[in-house]
């Protein structure tokens, strides 16, 4: 459902947030949500959508002309944030391949594909798998 107000479009991203940032003390989790609030307000100030509308072309603009101004750094921790939005809904093995530019370095560097790189950990997201340990001896 397309929300009415900000207000009902903070809500679902809380909502959704809440349930996928399991095992956290209540001070991080809330300032983790505020930041992914506040990109949610930014896209619903340009386009009236919430979280369940959330399109590619929305996340390009805002880390194309959004953050246009912004420094590397900055960019960096918002692509961090839309990572993680990505991820709580579902859409991040289809979105980052369009998704590529300097913001995914801290410095600025133009993006580089790689297979390493820390993977967003969420609940229910990359379940650890049990190692055989073999002893010595």
């Amino acid at each position: 459902m397309k929300p009415s107000t900000l207000k009902m479009a903070k809500d679902q991203l809380i909502i959704l947030m809440q349930a996928k940032f399991t095992g956290r003390a209540t001070k991080d989790k809330r300032k983790l949500i505020e930041r992914h609030a506040l990109i949610i307000e930014i896209l619903y100030k340009r386009w009236q959508i919430g979280i369940f509308q959330l399109k590619v072309k929305h996340c390009q603009w805002l880390m194309q002309h959004y953050l246009r101004e912004h420094t590397p750094g900055t960019q960096y921790q918002y692509w961090l944030r839309v990572r993680e939005i990505l991820v709580v809904i579902d859409k991040i093995k289809d979105w980052e391949p369009l998704l590529r530019g300097p913001w995914r370095n801290p410095k600025g560097k133009p993006y580089r594909a790689s297979s390493r790189g820390r993977k967003p950990k969420f609940a229910g997201h990359g379940q650890n798998h049990a190692t055989n340990k073999s002893s010595i001896g």
